[in-house]
């Protein structure tokens, strides 16, 4: 939602996640944060959503936007539902072990490609 300040686009989209029975990600921006904690943040939001199957509405303010490079990274998410190289090969392997249960139950083959596929 994109609008001036004080226009209620905070309340209204925590009133509509409430509805819709959807968890609220947002980012807390403090003196010491940068990109480390934007990458932390950003693994912590993927696998909540992407492994986990928990619906998830993330909620940025511009004074969340400390450099250029979160907004590319939030691009390469809403284009390609993930970020290039954000994921390490452990943190991947966490999440393939969470998803073999949901791709056995869709008939599907336990490839890396499918957990992939549905990781996105």
């Amino acid at each position: 939602m994109i609008g001036l300040g004080g226009s209620g686009r905070n309340s209204l989209t925590q009133l509509a996640s409430f509805i819709r029975n959807y968890k609220i990600f947002s980012i807390e921006i403090k003196a010491t944060y940068n990109e480390t904690s934007w990458k932390d943040d950003l693994r912590k939001l993927l696998k909540q959503t992407g492994s986990k199957n928990i619906s998830t509405v993330l909620i940025l303010s511009d004074n969340n936007i400390k450099k250029e490079s979160f907004l590319e990274d939030i691009n390469n998410i809403i284009n390609n539902g993930e970020v290039p190289n954000l994921m390490a090969f452990e943190d991947l392997e966490e999440i393939y072990s969470e998803l073999r249960i949901i791709v056995k139950e869709r008939g599907l083959q336990e490839t890396k490609e499918n957990m992939q596929r549905l990781f996105i």
